[in-house]
């Protein structure tokens, strides 16, 4: 019987561990969808926001500076 017990605690064992390594499987992969998103997103919001600028301002020059801020030369 303690054999028979000990044979069956390292095959739970050996399950805990399988199942842990699914899991961090699991969970990197998990990560590595996550940054693939939050790149996506990131590539998006640039694009967007040079949409909108193009959008609004076409391809003039944006003056910074107000004209009557300027230096006389």
């Amino acid at each position: 019987a303690w054999v028979a017990d000990i044979t069956a605690c390292f095959a739970d064992t050996a399950a805990w561990v399988a199942n842990i390594t699914a899991c961090s499987a699991d969970t990197t992969a998990r990560v590595t969808d996550i940054t693939a998103c939050s790149e996506d997103t990131t590539a998006w919001v640039a694009e967007t926001v040079y949409l909108l600028a193009d959008a609004a301002f076409g391809s003039k020059k944006i003056n910074l500076i107000p004209t009557n801020q300027k230096k006389a030369v």
